[in-house]
C-alpha cells in the first residue's frame, strides 16, 4: 500500500474503494490480499486484477471495521550474464512469472552467457536444490517455459572463451579500420 494506515469509513463500500483510499497498490505488493471480517473474523482472498472490468465485477463488499492485509510480492532472482542482475517482484496481473518473464525483464542475456548451462536454485524444506534448466531451448521455444515460486534463483553462467571472441574480433576490426586511416 502507498499509505497504510487505519481508514475511517461509515459504511459498506467496495474493496477497490477502500485500497484507493490508501493511494492503491505500490509496484511491490502482491496482488492476492486477505480481508478479515470485524464481526466473524472470517478471512476472504481478493485477487485486485489489472483488468479494471474484473476487478470491479469480482469487487468484495468492505464493511466498517474490516481489515485488509496486504502483503509484499513474491521475489524471484536471476544472476550471472544478464544485463541486469537482481531481484524482480512477482507482481504481473497472474502474480505468476516464468523463466523467460524474469530473463525477459532482466534485458536478457548477454552475447557471452551460455543459457543451455542456466541453472534452478530453489529453496526446499531441506535445503537448496540447484536444477539444470534449458534456457537455450525454452528462449528457442523447443523447450516449455517454466513457472517459478517466490525465492527461486536462475544463474546464467558466463563464458570466457565467448567473450575472449567477441573481444579478438573486436581488436580485428579496429585493426583493420587503422590500417584504412594509415594510407
Amino acid at each position: 500500500m502507498k499509505a497504510p494506515g487505519a481508514y475511517s469509513i461509515q459504511t459498506t463500500r467496495s474493496i477497490v474503494d477502500v485500497l484507493g483510499l490508501a493511494g492503491g497498490l505500490t509496484d511491490a505488493a502482491d496482488r492476492k490480499v486477505v480481508i478479515e471480517d470485524n464481526k466473524t473474523r472470517r478471512k476472504a482472498s481478493y485477487f485486485v486484477s489489472n483488468d479494471a472490468k474484473a476487478a470491479f465485477d469480482q469487487a468484495l463488499v468492505i464493511h466498517p471495521g474490516d481489515t485488509i492485509l496486504v502483503p509484499k510480492a513474491g521475489l524471484v532472482y536471476v544472476l550471472g550474464d544478464v544485463a541486469r542482475p537482481g531481484g524482480y517482484t512477482m507482481t504481473n496481473n497472474d502474480a505468476e512469472i516464468t523463466a523467460l518473464q524474469l530473463v525477459a525483464r532482466a534485458g536478457g542475456t548477454n552475447h557471452s552467457a551460455v543459457p543451455s548451462n542456466a541453472r534452478l536454485i530453489r529453496k526446499t524444506s531441506t535445503g537448496y536444490t540447484e536444477t539444470p534448466i534449458q534456457l537455450s531451448a525454452m528462449q528457442k521455444g523447443k523447450a516449455p517455459d517454466m513457472k517459478l515460486e517466490a525465492n527461486d534463483i536462475i544463474y546464467v553462467p558466463f563464458s570466457y572463451m565467448r567473450n575472449f571472441g567477441m573481444q579478438a574480433t573486436g581488436v580485428v576490426s579496429s585493426l583493420g579500420s587503422a590500417a584504412i586511416y594509415a594510407f
